[in-house]
Protein backbone atom coordinates (compact mmCIF):
# COMPACT_ATOMS: atom_id res chain seq x y z
CA UNK A 1 0.00 0.00 0.00
CA UNK A 2 1.31 3.41 -0.84
CA UNK A 3 1.18 6.27 1.36
CA UNK A 4 -1.06 8.68 -0.01
CA UNK A 5 0.03 12.68 -0.27
CA UNK A 6 -1.58 13.63 3.07
CA UNK A 7 0.31 10.73 5.12
CA UNK A 8 3.58 12.09 3.18
CA UNK A 9 3.02 15.43 3.82
CA UNK A 10 2.11 14.61 7.80
CA UNK A 11 5.36 12.35 7.74
CA UNK A 12 7.31 15.55 6.42
CA UNK A 13 6.22 17.60 9.05
CA UNK A 14 6.78 15.29 11.63
CA UNK A 15 10.20 14.71 10.65
CA UNK A 16 10.43 18.40 10.42
CA UNK A 17 9.26 19.22 13.96
CA UNK A 18 11.53 16.78 15.09
CA UNK A 19 14.06 19.05 13.34
CA UNK A 20 12.88 22.22 14.68
CA UNK A 21 13.12 20.70 18.22
CA UNK A 22 16.71 19.25 18.14
CA UNK A 23 17.56 22.78 16.70
CA UNK A 24 19.33 21.15 14.07
CA UNK A 25 17.53 20.98 10.95
CA UNK A 26 20.38 18.87 9.13
CA UNK A 27 22.75 18.22 11.49
CA UNK A 28 23.52 14.52 12.71
CA UNK A 29 22.53 14.20 16.11
CA UNK A 30 24.53 12.18 18.32
CA UNK A 31 24.13 9.38 21.04
CA UNK A 32 25.19 6.92 23.36
CA UNK A 33 24.12 3.70 23.45
CA UNK A 34 25.30 1.76 27.56
CA UNK A 35 24.79 -1.54 27.78
CA UNK A 36 24.53 -3.50 31.13
CA UNK A 37 28.43 -3.62 31.74
CA UNK A 38 28.07 0.40 31.46
CA UNK A 39 30.56 -0.08 28.40
CA UNK A 40 29.48 3.33 26.24
CA UNK A 41 29.00 2.81 21.94
CA UNK A 42 28.04 5.11 19.83
CA UNK A 43 25.25 6.49 17.20
CA UNK A 44 23.90 9.33 15.44
CA UNK A 45 20.40 10.87 14.03
CA UNK A 46 19.83 12.84 11.15
CA UNK A 47 16.80 14.76 11.15
CA UNK A 48 17.03 15.58 8.01
CA UNK A 49 16.32 12.33 6.37
CA UNK A 50 15.11 10.46 9.61
CA UNK A 51 18.44 7.98 9.13
CA UNK A 52 19.97 6.93 12.21
CA UNK A 53 23.20 4.47 12.79
CA UNK A 54 25.23 3.20 15.52
CA UNK A 55 28.17 1.66 15.78
CA UNK A 56 28.49 -1.48 18.43
CA UNK A 57 31.48 -3.16 19.00
CA UNK A 58 32.87 -2.67 15.40
CA UNK A 59 29.36 -3.32 13.96
CA UNK A 60 27.45 -1.00 12.10
CA UNK A 61 23.69 -0.81 11.91
CA UNK A 62 22.14 1.59 9.54
CA UNK A 63 18.31 2.34 9.19
CA UNK A 64 15.19 4.40 10.10
CA UNK A 65 13.50 6.32 12.57
CA UNK A 66 9.62 7.41 12.94
CA UNK A 67 8.24 10.21 15.13
CA UNK A 68 4.41 9.57 16.26
CA UNK A 69 2.12 11.72 15.38
CA UNK A 70 -2.03 11.50 14.96
CA UNK A 71 -4.98 13.26 14.58
CA UNK A 72 -7.62 14.39 17.53
CA UNK A 73 -11.28 15.10 16.93
CA UNK A 74 -13.06 17.32 19.65
CA UNK A 75 -16.89 17.64 19.15
CA UNK A 76 -18.74 20.70 20.89
CA UNK A 77 -21.49 19.70 23.12
CA UNK A 78 -23.67 22.05 21.11
CA UNK A 79 -23.43 19.23 18.05
CA UNK A 80 -27.42 18.19 19.29
CA UNK A 81 -28.23 21.98 18.03
CA UNK A 82 -26.19 22.15 15.22
CA UNK A 83 -24.63 20.43 12.11
CA UNK A 84 -21.74 18.34 13.49
CA UNK A 85 -19.61 19.30 10.35
CA UNK A 86 -19.65 22.93 11.69
CA UNK A 87 -18.35 22.32 15.33
CA UNK A 88 -16.44 19.28 15.20
CA UNK A 89 -12.78 20.31 15.67
CA UNK A 90 -9.76 18.22 13.73
CA UNK A 91 -6.38 18.61 15.30
CA UNK A 92 -3.08 17.22 14.03
CA UNK A 93 -1.24 16.04 17.26
CA UNK A 94 2.45 15.64 17.31
CA UNK A 95 4.49 14.25 19.98
CA UNK A 96 7.23 13.55 21.19
CA UNK A 97 7.93 9.62 20.96
CA UNK A 98 9.44 7.61 18.32
CA UNK A 99 10.63 4.61 16.97
CA UNK A 100 14.19 3.34 15.19
CA UNK A 101 14.45 -0.13 12.83
CA UNK A 102 18.30 -0.75 11.84
CA UNK A 103 20.23 -3.55 10.32
CA UNK A 104 23.87 -4.89 9.87
CA UNK A 105 25.46 -5.76 6.63
CA UNK A 106 25.20 -10.00 8.76
CA UNK A 107 21.47 -9.55 8.68
CA UNK A 108 21.37 -8.46 12.70
CA UNK A 109 18.51 -6.03 13.80
CA UNK A 110 18.33 -3.54 16.16
CA UNK A 111 15.22 -1.89 17.24
CA UNK A 112 14.63 0.96 19.68
CA UNK A 113 12.20 3.22 21.43
CA UNK A 114 12.96 7.08 22.46
CA UNK A 115 11.42 9.85 24.12
CA UNK A 116 13.46 13.04 22.53
CA UNK A 117 12.45 17.11 24.05
CA UNK A 118 15.09 19.34 21.85
CA UNK A 119 17.60 17.69 21.41
CA UNK A 120 17.88 15.47 24.59
CA UNK A 121 16.81 12.18 24.02
CA UNK A 122 15.92 8.74 26.30
CA UNK A 123 15.23 5.42 25.08
CA UNK A 124 15.87 1.85 24.74
CA UNK A 125 17.11 -0.49 22.12
CA UNK A 126 17.67 -4.43 21.79
CA UNK A 127 18.77 -6.51 19.13
CA UNK A 128 17.52 -10.00 18.32
CA UNK A 129 19.79 -11.82 20.76
CA UNK A 130 18.63 -9.98 24.15
CA UNK A 131 21.51 -7.58 24.26
CA UNK A 132 19.60 -4.21 25.80
CA UNK A 133 21.38 -0.66 25.94
CA UNK A 134 20.49 2.71 26.98
CA UNK A 135 19.89 5.40 24.72
CA UNK A 136 21.14 8.95 26.08
CA UNK A 137 21.48 12.21 23.92
CA UNK A 138 22.12 15.37 26.92
CA UNK A 139 22.03 17.48 23.73
CA UNK A 140 25.21 19.51 24.99
CA UNK A 141 28.35 16.62 24.78
CA UNK A 142 28.95 14.94 21.87
CA UNK A 143 30.44 11.49 22.33
CA UNK A 144 33.98 10.72 21.68
CA UNK A 145 34.93 7.76 19.43
CA UNK A 146 34.40 7.73 15.48
CA UNK A 147 31.71 9.60 13.52
CA UNK A 148 29.29 7.01 12.38
CA UNK A 149 29.22 6.33 8.98
CA UNK A 150 26.38 7.59 7.48
CA UNK A 151 26.05 5.56 4.14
Amino acid sequence: MHPTSYQRARSRLALALFAALSGCASAPLPFNLYDQSQQVWHGQMNPGDGSISADINGKLYHGFYLVAHGTAISTNPMALFADPAFVNTVSQVDMNSARASMSAADGARLTCSFLFQGSKILGHCHDARGQHYDLVADGQHTPSGAPIDPR
